[in-house]
């Protein structure tokens, strides 16, 4: 028989062994880099290991209150053993103008949850080698000969989606949601300018293509963001989104190696550069996070705004009309030549005979740009913030800045919960000069000028009664895209001087 005896020395040799490994993980979790002396005061609100997780439950309020309790109008936090620096209102210019300040790092660990630190300082360089050339290729794609060539079917993208609104709205008005309709427009017209021409021209690919994007575009929880090795569901749902992309664009690849049939298309242009599968996936799943994330929603609700407000959509319909009536000579205008009109319009065009648009886009950005802008100190020494007294951004840290400060700031806007296009006119010029790419001002000014063209429409509460109510931001929600809860509707109908549509 065998002796299952085991001597008592044993017992006591595994349970030191044991506690000795939960001593070493409780001190690695607690262990976190001090702040030096020269970060702003610290939040008093900070759970050991955790951080300050109101961060991301009550984003807002954490904000204003760790600025309003600090001299400096700066302070200091932990997310886990990120090291994060919420800037005020006074310390915007070193935000926004330090070139040290990388955006894309910022993003990638507080909104994503995918830290650099945990790949490595190899890997890490690389990363932003990587993100540099992400950078040069927008540009380089996105020029004025490109969006020159793309307008046009960027324009026959839109006529098929008027017409249908047409057909549903051709006996009596309709009602339409347009945080899901015009966001879909938009999908459509982002992937026909940062992805491929096989998806823009499918709506089933453009469906599916949709599914994927919001699971790559989904933040990261807050157990991801604070241990970053975790692998979370919702980390797991963008590996596999990322996959799925990975593998609808390697099809297409292959079909246009062996027909020769090429596209004029972001694909395209990163097939003839020699980019392999992978990369081009990366700047794909890339730009059409960066191109869709703000661009769908501003859209849909500049079109609520101006909804709600008579006088500015009466403004911007004149506006319309005048460049219809600049390219037609008779009294009333079909609406088969109102689409005519605005299909054949250039991008300069486009992107210089609507300022009244561009002026309310402008405006609906300053409301509907949640959250906080992220970015990491890459520099490798501090970084003084701008009439601080000596403060700066610890190296390797990361600098928070809530769009509040900025966008609703009455130094800077007069009267600013007030939804105003006008403050952005010669003589007032309020903005702050924030850029708005001409690609994504493009796609929103074209939807619409089409939508003022061929339809009235009124925003509408749930019960399909009149309103001028929209629906306050939600402010608090940490990151970007559609926000739940806020899908007010319009009703709509064909204009009555537009007459008759072939559709």
């Amino acid at each position: 028989m065998f002796d299952l005896r085991v001597d008592g020395g044993c017992y006591t040799t595994a349970a030191l062994a044991f506690a000795t490994s939960i001593i070493i993980l409780g001190a690695c979790l607690l262990r976190r880099p001090a702040f030096p002396k020269e970060a702003p005061v610290r939040s008093p609100e900070d759970w050991p290991i955790l951080g300050s997780l109101r961060f991301f439950t009550q984003h807002v309020d954490f904000n204003l209150k760790g600025l309003a309790l600090s001299h400096s109008n700066n302070f200091s936090f932990y997310l886990g053993k990120h090291q994060i620096v919420s800037i005020g209102a006074k310390g915007r210019k070193t935000y926004f103008e330090s070139h040290a300040l990388d955006a894309g790092e910022g993003y990638a660990t507080l909104l994503m949850g995918t830290s650099n630190r945990q790949v490595g300082t190899n890997k890490a360089s690389k990363r932003g080698g990587h993100q540099a050339e992400f950078g040069k290729y927008v540009v380089l794609l996105l020029s004025n000969t490109y969006l020159s060539r793309r307008a046009p079917v960027l324009a026959g993208d839109v006529t098929r989606v008027m017409i249908h609104l047409i057909r549903r709205a051709s006996r009596s008005a309709e009602i339409m949601n347009p945080t899901e309709e015009i966001y879909h427009v938009v999908w459509q017209l982002t992937n026909r300018l940062l992805g491929a021409d096989e998806i823009a021209d499918s709506p089933e690919l453009l469906e599916r293509s949709l599914r994927i994007f919001e699971h790559l575009s989904s933040g990261a929880d807050p157990l991801r963001v604070i241990f970053p090795a975790i692998p979370t569901l919702s980390h797991v749902r963008r590996l596999l989104a990322g996959a799925k992309l990975f593998g609808m664009l390697s099809s297409f690849v292959d079909k246009r190696k062996v027909s020769s049939n090429g596209g004029l298309d972001a694909l395209q242009f990163l097939m003839d550069i020699g980019e392999d599968k992978a990369r081009i996936t990366a700047f794909i799943a890339g730009g059409l996070v960066a191109g869709q994330l703000n661009t769908g929603v501003n859209a849909a609700w500049l079109l609520i705004y101006l909804a709600a407000n008579k006088h500015w959509y009466d403004r911007v319909q004149e506006e319309v009309d005048r460049a219809l009536t600049r390219r037609f000579t008779g009294h009333n205008i079909p609406a088969t030549t109102a689409i005519n009109i605005l299909s054949s319009l250039s991008f300069e065009e486009w992107t210089s005979e609507f300022p009244l648009i561009d002026h309310s886009l402008k405006e609906t950005i300053r409301f509907e740009l949640p959250g906080t802008f992220c970015r990491k100190n890459t520099s490798g020494r501090p970084i003084p913030i701008a009439e601080s007294e000596g403060e700066a951004i610890p190296k390797d840290a990361y600098a928070v800045f809530l769009t509040d400060n900025c966008h609703f700031n009455a130094d800077i806007y007069t009267d600013p919960l007030r939804w105003d296009p006008g403050r952005y006119m010669d003589g007032r010029a309020e903005d702050a000069k924030e850029p708005y790419s001409y690609a994504a001002k493009m796609e929103v000014i074209m939807v619409t000028a089409f939508f003022f063209a061929l339809f009235d429409f009124h925003l509408v509460d749930s019960s399909g009664q009149f309103t001028n109510m929209v629906p306050e931001p939600a402010r608090s929600r940490f990151g970007a895209g559609v926000s739940s809860g806020r899908k007010p509707k319009l009703l709509y109908k064909l204009r009555d001087l537009r007459g008759d549509v072939e559709t």
